[in-house]
């Protein structure tokens, strides 16, 4: 108040009190309070005329706008000077499109001195650090780098959103990366190389999947033919087929005694039967003797169908697998075996010589289908209880529109026809 108003006795002026100008006046406090500088820009923006909506309210006339704006606006000067980083461009953008009556020339001169010093600072640690990266570190970094959000961290480092920066370490990192795919071997490589064309990375991978296919094939078939290292006594397992324990009991002592792991599973399971305690000492004993009891089947216990939970893949009974889930869903998983390998693998194994029930669900894509899945238990004809064609989750639907391929060589618990096999969720037959 000055002197002549004291003189004159005219009243303090006083602020305009009413529900709107109290709830703009309580979302600037908070938005400062908060260093939100787009917001408090955005609502200038909206009150000089140049926006839509101020704090989710459309900016009408009503009593102390004129008030609220003039607040608004000396809130944006004073937290410009001290304006984080990171929000610089977009105020920019907005005081530029509002031309708003605001000056933010020193504060856009000194962002351009710290953009420089911040992006070479980035290019040079994270040029160093693609330069050792792994082949799965670089592919996760150019995923990273295409990412929309204002801040992404790739390599440990973040990094703004500067497109031009973005690009030219993306580019870096895909030209190690494509140094590197000629490098990648055995079932890592493969998964690298499923993930490089699954992201749509811009390397051509065809050529090296090829190379490592071919050495896969050779892998499993030496895989199969390894499968028959176990001790086996064909009077005892016959005499497994009359359910006793004690027949069990006697193969137990018969391998342990020649120091195969089947045997103490075998022992360990059948004393679980009467002690449920002994449960975690039979998973312990499986994974302790994985590839013994399993062999390339050991990486794939759980299934790679859904993220979580995953399902267990076998359940055991008295040292062998009764039941068991295969499934490969490509679009979760890149696993380093195909549903068909994994098949032949359990079907040759030992571990399987019991197996009462098979499940089999998702293989690969849905082009895949499951015809050569059924003519391999045709050849290798399975003594079956239960044999599930289609098991998926429900996120799988696409299994609807799997060939299930034709069935009359599969038997199930010595049924005269396969057709009697469960099939699921309208998985088609193929008649031809």
């Amino acid at each position: 108040m000055g002197v002549f108003d004291w003189l004159r006795g005219k009243p303090a002026a006083t602020k305009t009190d009413n529900k709107t100008t109290r709830f703009f006046r309580e979302k600037i406090a908070e938005r400062v309070a908060a260093g939100d500088v787009i917001a408090i820009a955005n609502a200038a923006s909206a009150l000089n005329g140049s926006g839509t909506m101020v704090f989710g309210m459309v900016p009408s006339h009503f009593p102390g706008r004129e008030e609220v704006r003039n607040e608004v606006f000396e809130a944006l000067r004073t937290m410009l000077p001290s304006m984080p980083h990171e929000q610089c461009l977009a105020v920019f953008d907005i005081v530029a499109r509002g031309a708003l009556p605001v000056d933010v020339t020193g504060r856009r001169e000194r962002w351009d001195t710290e953009r420089r010093a911040l992006v070479a600072d980035i290019s040079t640690r994270l040029g160093a650090l693609i330069e050792t990266a792994t082949a799965v570190q670089l592919v996760e970094a150019c995923v990273s780098l295409r990412a929309q959000g204002n801040r992404v961290v790739v390599l440990g480092i973040e990094i703004p959103r500067f497109d031009s920066l973005r690009e030219q370490l993306e580019t870096r990192a895909l030209d190690r990366l494509r140094a590197l795919v000629p490098t990648l071997e055995g079932n890592a490589g493969r998964r690298v190389l499923f993930d490089i064309r699954n992201s749509n990375l811009d390397i051509h991978v065809g050529t090296r999947l090829a190379e490592l296919a071919e050495q896969h094939r050779a892998h499993v078939e030496v895989a199969l033919a390894a499968v028959s290292d176990e001790p086996r006594n064909p009077a005892l397992d016959a005499a497994l087929d009359s359910g006793d324990p004690a027949a069990f009991a006697v193969l137990a002592d018969w391998l342990a005694e020649r120091d195969h792991p089947r045997g103490a599973l075998i022992a360990l399971q059948l004393r679980a039967e009467i002690d449920r305690g002994l449960e975690p000492d039979v998973a312990d004993h499986v994974a302790a003797h994985a590839f013994a009891l399993l062999g390339e089947l050991a990486d794939y216990q759980t299934t790679e169908d859904h993220p979580e939970p995953e399902r267990p893949a076998f359940v055991w009974q008295r040292g062998f697998i009764d039941s068991a889930l295969l499934t490969i869903d490509d679009n979760v998983g890149r696993a380093a075996h195909s549903l068909v390998e994994l098949l032949q693998l359990l079907l040759a194994h030992g571990s399987a010589r019991r197996l009462r029930e098979l499940r089999l669900g998702v293989n690969a894509t849905h082009d895949a289908g499951l015809a050569e899945l059924v003519a391999i238990l045709g050849a290798h004809r399975p003594q079956l209880r239960k044999l599930v064609l289609g098991e998926f989750t429900r996120e799988q639907a696409e299994i609807s529109w799997f060939i299930v391929g034709p069935t009359a060589g599969v038997a199930v618990a010595g049924a005269a026809r396969a057709g009697r096999a469960r099939r699921r969720h309208r998985a088609r037959r193929d008649r031809a």
